[in-house]
């Protein structure tokens, strides 16, 4: 008893130095503090974002094969402060169409709206060619919306209706989309938008939390073993002490992370009348994925700096580790569009990437299977068991070896038989 007292002691003086050491770092500090200066930069950007067309060019070539909706067009754009010019279909051939993207690409012009003889007929979206120099931008999916406008404009024109009657036909419809009520009642707007964007908050924090602690850890692994402080340290204590200390220290920086970020989206939300779409469950769970995720990658970062003789080999072998636990955000449209289809499903229950889909999934909707949330934390916590003892093998061997990097039978070796 005495004994194992005395191995749990050793584990957590480590823990503490570990902890102090990484959380009093000025990289950990900026990247804590970094995070929400960038996300509040970026929310006044977007809100002082300007409009598509506003200090770029302004005019719009027009090619009305329909010979009906140029003069729309011109109006349209008169009303938006866009000078747009007709030329006659007849004198655009493909020298011509090559001199304009050359316009396009020296920013000369704004667009290129190539209109199709049948557009007045019902002709689909095909029969509207717009060209723009760099389809990313807004500025595309805007044009559409006014050239849409003045061929709407048009045909009901020609349908015996006048542009008042018209305008009035076409005013947008204010929607609202929002869940369902509860016992908390209505969702108002903000309450509604809030619980859509925290879970893809939660997703954020989580893998900063991970990503900010287990990259230092396997940095400071990697430099003890080159100046064999490690050799030092295990003069008083066991491999699995040290191994057990250095990771229980990376999950209590990650907490704090968490917590601190927590705190203060709690202390924001209620300044903004939006805790209804917080709960003490939710925050609950949130911990502790958090805390299994730590101590899975960290296991793993933890044995991957123990085989290392340099930083840059740990590195090459980092790579799959890094994209397993970032790969779900390549499908994050997916996720968000159908959080209980078969791969939200599939990668909640994964256990590799379980720890930031199912918080996801649960902020998202509440229709998600209860017998899924205790396999998926059960399956996560089953492996993060099997991770940390297999790391724990390798890291025992791994600490004290020299030489070349051991291959992957060899740490397939270490594992079963020690």
């Amino acid at each position: 008893m005495t004994t194992n007292r005395n191995a749990v002691r050793k584990a957590l003086i480590v823990a503490v130095r570990e902890y102090w050491a990484l959380v009093a770092s000025k990289a950990f500090l900026l990247s804590l503090l970094l995070a929400p200066l960038l996300g509040g930069l970026a929310i006044i950007v977007a809100k002082n974002a300007k409009q598509p067309n506003d200090g770029g060019p302004k005019q719009v070539i027009v090619v009305d094969r329909s010979s009906v909706v140029e003069a729309r067009l011109v109006e349209v754009g008169r009303s938006v402060g866009l000078q747009v010019i007709g030329e006659a279909p007849s004198a655009v051939d493909a020298t011509r169409m090559m001199a304009l993207g050359d316009l396009l690409r020296r920013g000369e012009l704004l667009a290129v709206v190539d209109v199709g003889p049948a557009t007045m007929n019902g002709g689909d979206g095909s029969e509207i060619v717009i060209y723009v120099e760099n389809l990313a931008s807004s500025t595309a999916r805007w044009l559409e919306g006014l050239v849409s406008d003045a061929v709407q404009l048009e045909r009901l024109s020609r349908a015996g209706i006048d542009d008042i009657r018209a305008s009035a036909l076409m005013k947008p419809i204010a929607i609202d989309a929002r869940p369902p009520p509860g016992p908390e009642g209505e969702l108002t707007d903000e309450a509604a938008m809030a619980r859509f964007i925290t879970p893809l908050i939660v997703i954020v924090v989580v893998f900063m939390a991970v990503m900010t602690t287990v990259t230092p850890l396997l940095q400071a692994v990697v430099e003890e073993k080159q100046q064999r402080i490690s050799e030092v340290l295990l003069g008083a204590l066991a491999p699995g002490q040290l191994m057990l200390g250095k990771l229980l220290g990376t999950m209590a920086a990650g907490l704090t992370v968490i917590v601190l970020y927590g705190m203060s989206g709690y202390a924001v939300a209620a300044q903004l009348g939006l805790t209804q779409s917080l709960s003490l469950l939710s925050l609950l769970i949130i911990c502790s994925v958090a805390l299994l995720a730590m101590a899975m990658y960290g296991s793993v970062f933890l044995a991957l700096g123990s085989v290392a003789n340099e930083l840059k080999d740990a590195q090459s072998m980092l790579t799959p580790i890094v994209l397993l636990l970032s790969g779900p955000m390549m499908f994050m449209s997916i996720i968000v569009n159908d959080p209980n289809g078969s791969l939200a499903t599939a990668l909640s229950l994964f256990p590799f990437t379980a720890p930031l889909i199912m918080p996801l999934r649960l902020g998202l909707t509440q229709a998600v299977p209860t017998w899924q949330i205790p396999v998926s934390l059960v399956l996560a916590l089953g492996t993060t068991v099997a991770v940390v003892w297999a790391s724990g093998r390798v890291f025992r061997i791994g600490i004290l070896s020299q030489g070349k990097m051991p291959t992957v039978r060899e740490l397939g070796r270490w594992i079963l038989y020690g």
